[in-house]
Order: C-alpha cells, then structure tokens, then sequence
C-alpha cells in the first residue's frame, strides 16, 4: 500500500471520528454534565448560601449514614435469601426474608423522601419555587450517566 493511500485512509478515519465526536455533543440528551455531582446541581439551582450549604452538607452525612446502614442490612438479606436456594429452604423463610427486603426497601425511600423533607426546610421562601422545578429533575440528577459501570 501507498504512502498517500494509507494517509488518505487514516485523514478519513479522523475525520470521521472528528464527525461522530460533534455530533455526540451536538445531540446527546440534556442532563447534567459528567463533572457536576447532584450536590453541586443542588446547591447551584436553589442558590444556597453559606450557611445553607453547611445545612445541608449535615443533611447529606446523615442521609449517607442512614443509606451506608441499610445497604448493609439489605446484603445480608439479599445473602441468606440465595442461602435459601442452595440450601433448599422452605419456602416461608424464602417469604420471610422477602418480605424483610420489602420493608427495608420501604425504609430506604423513607430515608430519601425525609432527606428531599429536611432539604426543603432550609429553603427559603424565595427559594421554594426553586426547589418545586428541582424536584421535577429529581430522576435525571440522581439517575446515574449512561455507560457508568453499576457499583
């Protein structure tokens, strides 16, 4: 193969990465940029002050706290309902422990929703109308990116 043959071939596939690159950034969906955490979105469209961001990064330490805790719990369950396969358990305990998975996935939105409660508190009036349209986007800031590996 030429010289000129082989450069025309690589220009080519440049150029048309070059093509595929602009029209990712031109036509992806709208969310939030890679670099920009829930925490910043959050702070940024309620316009918290200071002292507000100090509230609220209280709000977030107990609010992972809480999650750290039930994540815990809910691998245990998850552990002794795939015992039960391997050991041929009755299907009550099976039940049981699905049932216990339930009520843990209950409290789990529990501690969301009492999170989003505690964040609104510390809104002011003016910043209610904010935290309405924010939590609108609530599914997209807190869904992850797409092609982000599941932790």
């Amino acid at each position: 193969m030429s010289r000129v043959r082989l450069l025309s071939i690589v220009a080519i596939g440049l150029l048309l990465a070059n093509i595929l690159l602009v029209s990712y950034i031109v036509f992806r969906k709208p969310g939030r940029p890679p670099h920009e955490s829930p925490k910043e979105i959050i702070i940024e469209r309620l316009h918290f002050s200071n002292t507000q961001v100090n509230e609220y990064n209280k709000l977030i330490s107990w609010h992972r706290s809480e999650i750290d805790k039930s994540d815990f719990d809910m691998m245990h369950l998850k552990d002794q309902l795939y015992h039960c396969l391997s050991s041929n358990e009755n299907s009550t305990k099976k039940d049981s422990v699905l049932t216990e998975i339930g009520k843990l996935q209950m409290r789990i939105e529990q501690i969301h929703y009492k999170h989003f409660e505690d964040l609104k508190k510390i809104c002011t009036v003016e910043q209610l109308p904010n935290f309405e349209n924010l939590l609108n986007d609530m599914s997209h800031i807190f869904s992850k990116p797409k092609g982000e590996p599941r932790k």
